[in-house]
């Protein structure tokens, strides 16, 4: 969430043009961005060339992340082979998110050479809250729910593994550990159809950033096409706009990304996870 130290370094969204924004971006959501349920790791600490890369070591759940990386292209599978090397020796699985501004050529040959699988590019999505148009910000005619209690999640239970037919027991888990310890960072909200749980989405507000990011936005099939996403992004806007941040951002999926777009969101650039995970397992 933004805060005035923020403000003192003279930053004012609507002056930003897009290369800005991504800087920012870059600063504030790969670099310095901490999560709940993570330990961030810099290396090398001190950097004075150009290796450095920023990952995640998961807490409390099977797989990790490389938000960041910048190297001399001649170093790339050494830099490549340390990263699966940490994550292999702690026995977790990781995700590397390649983005397409960072200009690194033949990263993706690299990576699936040494065992990752690259899955579908999503686009990097940004709104000005303060330019956000009316529609999103009118009351939500759903029955929208927020959901602070970590006992109220086997609803999101039900959503997503409606949705990806996959076990998201360690998801819920997690999620209901951050709303106990961090209740101010992530709101959870789901929507209801005729007291049936239908879709569900969720909010993450991070320290000393302007940026507060969309997470999940699942609907299970039989009841799309009826505007409950859109509820859910109409409410996560409004929370973020009553709190003072300045841009939301959302990792978006080819389906989702059109519905954002209609909402203000603008795309910055894309990014591709590219996942390794641990062999045997």
């Amino acid at each position: 969430m933004m805060n005035d130290e923020r403000w003192a370094e003279g930053i004012h969204h609507s002056s930003f043009c897009n290369h800005d924004l991504l800087a920012l971006y870059d600063r504030e959501m790969r670099v310095e961005v901490e999560f709940f349920d993570t330990r961030r790791e810099v290396r090398p600490r001190r950097s004075r060339g150009t290796l450095h890369v920023v990952r995640h070591v998961s807490l409390s759940g099977p797989e990790g992340a490389v938000l960041y990386a910048r190297f001399d292209p001649a170093r790339i599978d050494e830099v490549i082979r340390a990263q699966v090397a940490r994550f292999e020796r702690i026995g977790q699985g990781f995700e590397w998110k390649m983005f397409a501004h960072d200009g690194q050529p033949g990263l993706k040959e690299h990576l699936e050479a040494h065992g990752f699988t690259i899955e579908e590019t999503e686009a990097i999505l940004v709104l000005d809250v303060a330019q956000a148009p009316a529609a999103p910000l009118e009351p939500v005619s759903h029955d929208l729910r927020r959901l602070s209690d970590p006992g109220a999640l086997d609803d999101l239970l039900v959503i997503e593994q409606g949705v990806w037919n996959e076990d998201f027991t360690q998801l819920v888990h997690t999620l209901g550990d951050e709303l106990r310890h961090d209740r101010h960072g992530i709101s959870i909200y789901a929507t209801y159809v005729e007291g049936q749980p239908a879709s569900c989405a969720w909010i993450r507000y991070h320290r000393a950033s302007h940026f507060a990011s969309l997470w999940g936005g699942a609907t299970l099939p039989q009841y799309r096409g009826r505007g409950l996403y859109k509820s859910l992004v109409a409410a996560r806007l409004q929370e973020a706009l009553a709190r003072g941040v300045s841009y939301l951002t959302v990792d978006a999926s080819p389906m989702s990304a059109p519905i954002l777009q209609r909402h203000g969101f603008r795309q910055i650039t894309t990014c591709t996870p590219c996942k390794w995970r641990v062999p045997n397992r």
